[in-house]
């Protein structure tokens, strides 16, 4: 007797209906209704080799939606996620009036870096860069990821994942103009 076990155990999924699980079962429902919502609303208007096109096309976000995983989430995690990342707690640096309606309330981080940066000269090394966006890092789950600091003189970025300010990656551009 063979028992196959998955190697991680976290992609096990449990086969509900015709091998596919529940998540992928009800958006292929789903997708087959909306195929035939299509069909019968599109029917009068069309011929049939472009209607087929169009409830093919109709359907398959949502039969995808289903079978889709990104990073381990599925597709409307991510988009949850993207969205959040976009608009709600991520703002523009360069231009904050933009984004200034999808700031999360509390989150002064632009203020206090504009304060930060009138004490510094027009010529600031790197280190003093670094130092105000550890003043100014995101914790918690929407911790900053990668903070970065472009240096014209030399031509290359300095940065730093998940606000670990110990340890700094240089990537060097090259210079092939």
């Amino acid at each position: 007797m063979e028992v196959k076990i998955n190697k991680e155990i976290r992609n096990y999924t449990e086969s509900m209906f015709f091998g596919l699980s529940m998540r992928q079962f009800i958006f292929s429902v789903l997708a087959c209704g909306v195929a035939v919502a299509l069909y019968f609303l599109l029917r009068p208007y069309f011929g049939t080799e472009t209607l087929s096109w169009m409830c093919i096309l109709g359907a398959s976000p949502f039969a995808a939606l289903g079978f889709i995983k990104y990073n381990g989430m599925t597709a409307e995690q991510f988009v949850w996620v993207w969205i959040k990342s976009e608009f709600i707690t991520n703002y523009s640096i360069l231009s904050p009036e933009i984004t200034k309606p999808y700031i999360v309330s509390g989150d002064d981080r632009f203020e206090r870096a504009d304060e930060l940066l009138k004490h510094c000269n027009d010529s600031f090394s790197v280190a003093e860069a670094f130092q105000i966006l550890k003043s100014v890092k995101q914790e918690g789950i929407w911790a900053t990821r990668v903070s970065f600091v472009y240096s014209v003189n030399e031509n290359r970025v300095y940065y730093v994942e998940n606000n670990d300010f110990e340890y700094v990656t240089k990537y060097q551009f090259c210079n092939s103009y």
